[in-house]
């Protein structure tokens, strides 16, 4: 089965189109064409599809056997470059020993519906490096920027304690999956507006897929990005997360998890919540230390966030974050979301908080939990509140049985004389209604600063 381009996706122009016509198509069932050799799969011509039973034999061939799958535009022009599993499409690693799976995308990684990668035999490492080259794309009327990943319901990734590792531009340790945008005549629209998306889907590093002992690291890091419009007074942005996950389950058992997102101009940059089907996400670790780093981005000049994702540091409605023995970080810088002029050199804004937990579980058994945000102009630091659960109200909760547990929070007020405040810059602002919220600790530790500069 070979992958076609989703119907579903948006195009703005005919140059637009004739961009997506040129997608390089990987990770299809039946024959392989057009991708080089084993192990080292390349893509040499369009389309280029490699069936997931070629991916097998390869992985499978021998203890330790590693397969590398690279697209790239060298083959001429007008390519796009992105890597797609194709829905239901399985790849089994069966073999003993260490092994590496590594995607290097040109631009977008994409698991379709119920795709899944997994290992029942030795652990295997899995490395998602999209916007692999991290640069510029020029077609005829068209730029094209970035390059996401996502992964769609019912998909799913069990390395049998292998390492999973989200990222781009060819650097696991700086490099980001990013929003994938097109520019045409100077306006920028975002095709895939978060840096990743994980809908509906699971991640799972524990040896044996139990999560009661070992298990391999997983690191997320995106970046998102924005459509921008000119209206009649300024610009509106509507923008993606650097990391979204909806109703996502990660578990890592003894292995550290990282997620690091930075929204698109004007983006959150982590959120968490339900997803379509009501399903919470989810993110556990049994001893692995769990760190969650957000930082939203301001949507600079005279403009307006007009999505549903603001520039929150890291936004949670309806999550549940745990751990056993690990530590549990949160932290968290809100942008400004709003900005306007009112022609007398001042300019109204509206910041986001560092924090925003709604209706949101963070427990651990003896792990010590820390929480910290940074507001932006007029945003409090952390704002612990009431959200949804399965459709239904609920308080949130920060628990531990038998460690520390941290809160901090540092609210912006307004910060000179041309930029005016509308919100109250709370350091740390619990509130409920009729569910209410909860802290539960050993030991708790908590601060809070209201900043206001006139």
């Amino acid at each position: 089965m070979i992958r076609r381009p989703p119907r579903s996706t948006p195009l703005y122009s005919s140059a637009a189109s004739d961009v997506y016509k040129r997608q390089i198509q990987i990770g299809a069932a039946g024959s392989s064409a057009n991708a080089g050799t084993a192990p080292n799969f390349l893509s040499s011509g369009t389309p280029s599809t490699i069936s997931d039973a070629d991916i097998e034999t390869a992985l499978n061939g021998g203890a330790g056997t590693s397969v590398t799958i690279t697209t790239s535009p060298a083959v001429g022009i007008n390519e796009l470059g992105n890597i797609t599993i194709a829905g239901n499409t399985r790849i089994d690693k069966t073999s003993p020993g260490n092994a590496t799976l590594t995607l290097n995308a040109l631009r977008n990684i994409q698991f379709g519906a119920g795709s899944a990668i997994v290992s029942t035999g030795g652990p295997l490492d899995v490395n998602l490096n999209s916007d692999s080259s991290g640069l510029t794309g020029v077609f005829p009327g068209i730029t094209v920027n970035g390059g996401s990943l996502s992964m769609a319901t019912g998909s799913e990734i069990r390395s049998n304690g292998g390492n999973v590792a989200i990222y781009g531009q060819s650097n696991s340790a700086t490099g980001r999956a990013r929003g994938l945008s097109v520019t045409i005549s100077d306006n920028p629209i975002a095709v895939t507006p978060n840096g990743v998306l994980i809908d509906g889907a699971t991640i799972n590093t524990c040896a044996g897929g139990t999560c009661a002992g070992a298990g391999g690291n997983l690191t997320i890091r995106g970046l998102g990005t924005a459509t921008v419009t000119a209206l009649a007074a300024g610009v509106g942005v509507d923008a993606g997360a650097g990391v979204n996950l909806r109703g996502a389950v990660l578990q890592t058992g003894s292995g550290a998890l990282s997620i690091d997102g930075l929204g698109g101009r004007g983006g959150a940059g982590v959120v968490m919540t339900e997803n379509t089907a009501l399903a919470a996400t989810q993110i556990a670790t049994l001893a692995g230390d769990l760190t969650i780093l957000g930082q939203g981005t301001d949507v600079g000049g005279d403009g307006t966030s007009l999505g549903t994702i603001v520039p929150i540091g890291i936004s949670s409605n309806g999550s549940q974050i745990s751990t056993g023995s690990g530590s549990v970080s949160l932290t968290g810088s809100g942008a400004i979301s709003a900005r306007t002029t009112t022609g007398l050199g001042q300019f109204i804004t509206t910041g986001q908080f560092g924090v925003d937990l709604r209706g949101t579980d963070i427990t651990s058994v003896s792990g010590n939990l820390d929480v910290s945000g940074t507001g932006s102009v007029g945003g409090a630091g952390v704002r612990i509140f009431v959200g949804s659960r399965s459709g239904a109200a609920g308080g949130s909760r920060i628990e531990s049985a038998s460690g520390n547990v941290g809160i901090s929070g540092t609210g912006l007020g307004t910060v000179g004389a041309s930029d005016i405040s509308t919100t109250v810059p709370f350091g740390v602002d619990f509130a409920g209604s009729g569910v209410g919220t909860a802290v539960s600790y050993t030991h708790l530790r908590a601060h809070e600063t209201d900043s206001s500069l006139v």
